[in-house]
């Protein structure tokens, strides 16, 4: 996808801002680009050997913008953890009322507490 990188520092410093850079974890993660701006990043940290969670953020209106982006950054997340023989979780934020009908679509199922596993 042309407007998916690599996220760098200065992407995510640009999404995130400049007092947000230093709390972020460790993390393999994308950027969804409208022309040179990041509005949205995507990817993974690590949560134990072969475990990492699966994580999105969007600016105001880009999953409206962007849903076959979405998506297709979602199978292309999925796709690198199905290669490295990753088990994904994530959970569905409540205020984004499609999220788990989005990871369902990504092949998530309730993991039983309060999550979703893959």
């Amino acid at each position: 996808m042309k407007d998916v990188v690599p996220a760098t520092k200065e992407l995510l410093r640009a999404f995130y801002g400049d007092d947000k850079l230093p709390t972020l974890p460790t993390m393999r993660a994308f950027c969804l680009l409208e022309g040179e701006t990041p509005v949205a990043v995507a990817g993974f940290v690590r949560v134990a050997h072969n475990v990492m969670a699966l994580f999105s953020d969007a600016a105001e209106g880009a999953r409206k913008r962007h849903p076959v982006g979405a998506l297709k950054l979602g199978r292309m997340l999925t796709g690198i953890a199905d290669e490295k023989g990753w088990t994904l979780i994530s959970d569905a934020d409540p205020s984004i009322p499609e999220a788990e009908a989005f990871l369902k679509r990504l092949g998530f199922e309730p993991d039983g507490y309060e999550g979703w596993i893959r």
